[in-house]
């Protein structure tokens, strides 16, 4: 027997069409299920998706994902692949002389800049997900050396101060993903929305409706010093 995945698609300015299937032939057994057919829209202005088709609903705090056919309209960051969500650190200091401040991550260079005399900020340090250090090398024009280090946590489950992440979702119920074609159920509805009060708190919603059933739920993410 042999066996397979596929996908087409086709696109234009205006978004991208695909659709995927797999097939099967070979003892008796030939057959193509279709998994996925959608139009997207990309929209880097607005760091937004609309995707109307087959979609995968976003899971909110005590839900869980389902597959649908319908129209999903979404935050999506990654249309800017340099975009940044997480919060990054700071570190702050300051100078008598004019200096130069070398900044390392977990002993990795980063970057160096002049500074002038007076308090400062580094805002922004690059840095990985995860657990780690950052120091700052502060050398004036004599040689002294001032060193700073301080320990760090970034995830990307926490958003920038402001950032506002969301997803509504209107659409048919899809049942038996990869084995039926067109196995639709009944209307579902649901919206999730994350948050950034600051950058250690991040807050979510999400509500999903549906004849059989109604869900809301309310969730905080939290980093504290200690």
């Amino acid at each position: 027997s042999v066996s397979g995945a596929f996908e087409h698609g086709f696109f234009r300015g205006h978004g991208v069409a695909t659709t995927s299937f797999i097939a099967t032939a070979g003892r008796g057994r030939d057959r193509v299920v279709r998994l996925e057919t959608a139009w997207t829209i990309d929209r880097p202005d607005s760091l937004s998706t609309l995707r109307v088709g087959d979609s995968l609903s976003v899971a909110g705090p005590g839900a869980v994902p389902y597959r649908f056919a319908g129209v999903h309209y979404a935050r999506n960051y990654a249309v800017q692949p340099g975009f940044i969500t997480m919060p990054l650190p700071t570190l702050s200091g300051s100078t008598e002389v004019p200096s130069v401040v070398d900044v390392y991550v977990n002993n990795v260079l980063q970057g160096s800049q002049e500074l002038g005399p007076g308090p400062f900020d580094i805002n922004d340090i690059p840095v990985q997900s995860g657990g780690g250090k950052v120091q700052l090398v502060v050398q004036d024009l004599l040689g002294r050396q001032v060193v700073t280090e301080a320990a760090y946590y970034a995830t990307t489950s926490l958003l920038r101060k402001g950032l506002h992440d969301f997803s509504y979702e209107i659409g048919f119920l899809r049942n038996d993903f990869g084995f039926a074609s067109n196995d639709y159920d009944e209307l579902v509805a649901s919206t999730a929305h994350r948050y950034g009060f600051t950058d250690s708190l991040t807050g979510e919603a999400q509500l999903q409706l549906s004849e059989g059933r109604q869900m809301a739920s309310l969730g905080f993410q939290l980093i504290a010093e200690v």
